[in-house]
């Protein structure tokens, strides 16, 4: 009877030892907040957001020579909204080219672009920068970029998967370390781009 009884006492172990992880895993789905923080700087796009290539359109000569380096490439694209790239812009246009050059190996992996939501915008007004091409959104990237939990007000930063699909954005004022972890995380774990 001793056996039996130890032999009942080992089951019931085993069972609650398997039971454990399923009610701990319940536990943690009705309480998020105890998971800690997300470890991600930016905000995510969940789902991601897919755009097509054809929409975003070089604005000057240089651009539109030079758009196929974006394919296949993780992209730092600049949303600039307003007439012209003002002090805020050109601070976020230099913490991106300091961002691409602390990625070390990954750096061929990136390209950086500033993408113009106003079509009046004077790209030829900018610093030169041969590293940064200056597009603007056709008309349907437009609209879509408007239903985004993006601020419409300010510029941003958008990360822009190999395959073209919004992933992460950032506000104007965006430090380039937090990115840059990010970055490196997406990097680690992406075989494309």
């Amino acid at each position: 009877m001793n056996m039996q009884l130890k032999s009942r006492v080992l089951l019931i172990i085993i069972f609650l030892l398997a039971l454990a992880p399923m009610l701990l895993a319940f536990w943690f789905a009705q309480n998020p907040e105890y998971l800690g923080k997300p470890t991600a700087h930016g905000q995510l796009l969940t789902p991601a957001h897919p755009i097509e290539r054809t929409q975003l359109i070089g604005a000057d000569a240089f651009a539109r020579e030079h758009i196929t380096q974006l394919h296949g490439r993780w992209v730092l694209l600049h949303l600039v909204r307003g007439d012209t790239c003002g002090p805020t812009c050109l601070e976020s246009l230099h913490k991106s080219k300091q961002l691409r050059l602390m990625m070390n190996k990954d750096l061929s992996r990136i390209r950086r672009a500033a993408l113009l939501i106003d079509r009046n915008t004077q790209p030829h007004n900018w610093p030169e920068d041969p590293l940064v091409l200056k597009l603007l959104a056709a008309p349907e990237l437009k609209a879509q970029l408007a239903k985004l939990p993006i601020p419409q007000q300010a510029d941003s930063l958008v990360v822009l998967d190999p395959l073209t699909n919004l992933i992460m954005w950032y506000e104007e004022d965006f430090d380039p370390y937090q990115v840059r972890d990010d970055l490196k995380k997406l990097l680690s774990v992406s075989q494309i781009g």
